[in-house]
């Protein structure tokens, strides 16, 4: 390595350093704010692959030949860009310990009737859980949470901090992180 990029490699270094920090501050903030425990964190990744489905993509033929949905809108997305807003990647990496070849079936009955659903054999014991923002930056936006009961309706919900309430949240919203269930 030149003398000359070491500096600005150091200066880099520096700058992204505390965001990075920030963003794991804000993201550990928001997942206290929204705790929930194994049977509720495995609701909401249910909910989440029901919604992206059912909402953002084309349908049960719209599969690649891995049998994989991808989501069509970035900005109002229920999985991750992480994974490519990739449907039923972001679900098995949520719910199971992913060794081995993952099970493929077509779903029969329900919401999702048609769709291909992934699973392995061992789930993680602390599933984990997406938290959505009104921007795709952790702690760039407003925190936006499901209903409680989760509904069959998908859509998410900001928190007015003063008095607890709930109102609906039309606008993007993005995945900015995941949280470990209790």
């Amino acid at each position: 390595m030149t003398k000359s990029r070491l500096p600005l490699l150091v200066t880099l270094a520096l700058i992204s350093a505390p965001t990075a920090a920030f963003a794991d501050v804000v993201l550990q903030v928001h997942c206290s704010i929204d705790s929930l425990d194994r049977t509720a964190t495995l609701q909401r990744i249910e909910w989440a692959r029901k919604c992206a489905l059912l909402t953002n993509t084309g349908g049960p033929n719209s599969a690649d030949p891995g049998k994989e949905y991808t989501e069509i809108n970035p900005n109002r997305a229920y999985s991750s860009s992480g994974f490519g807003f990739a449907v039923n990647a972001t679900y098995t990496f949520c719910r199971y310990l992913t060794r081995g070849l993952v099970s493929i079936l077509q779903e029969t009955s329900g919401p999702t009737t048609g769709f291909w659903k992934w699973s392995y054999t061992t789930e993680l014991s602390r599933p984990m859980y997406p938290i959505y923002e009104t921007t795709p930056v952790v702690g760039g936006g407003t925190q936006l949470f499901p209903l409680p009961t989760l509904p069959n309706d998908c859509s998410l919900y900001q928190r007015d901090p003063s008095t607890g309430t709930l109102t609906r949240w039309a606008g993007n919203f993005y995945v900015v992180g995941y949280c470990v269930s209790n």
